[in-house]
């Protein structure tokens, strides 16, 4: 990645993005510091990258903002994802025990035994509908 500009990131993000409404950039973890540099290293970097508390958007040239979403250890990626939403379809699968959407427990608390936790469980899955609405592009 270090050979690739803002301007090239852009061009290649402009390009994938024709023909779909991307809402969301999953990216490697890895490139992470070198992404960010490039980023700092830009004189128009004010301009393509917006935050929210929690939250980044890589901006592309016509304004519309990508959700940035780094990968971790547990879920690694090996390339950058363009995603457009209408590409997937998300659904709350039945817990296989109780068949309800939800399941709620309590559980003692492991920091402060005087205490106890609710917890909220549900399983989700999603589907694959349009793959040509998802992108990969690489760095090296």
């Amino acid at each position: 990645m270090s050979k690739f500009t803002l301007d090239e990131f852009q061009g290649i993000l402009d390009e994938l993005s024709s023909g779909m409404n991307p809402k969301v950039l999953l990216a490697p973890i890895e490139m992470f510091v070198k992404f960010t540099s490039m980023i700092m290293r830009a004189a128009a970097s004010m301009n393509v990258l917006r935050w929210r508390p929690g939250e980044s958007f890589f901006v592309l040239k016509d304004g519309m903002e990508l959700k940035i979403v780094w990968s971790n250890k547990y879920a690694p990626l090996d390339c950058f994802v363009l995603v457009d939403p209408s590409a997937t379809l998300w659904c709350v699968k039945p817990d296989p025990v109780t068949g309800n959407r939800l399941r709620t427990f309590f559980v003692q608390n492991q920091k402060e035994s005087t205490k106890i936790d609710f917890l909220v469980k549900t399983i989700i899955g999603t589907q694959v509908m349009n793959s040509d609405k998802i992108r990969m592009f690489r760095f090296e």
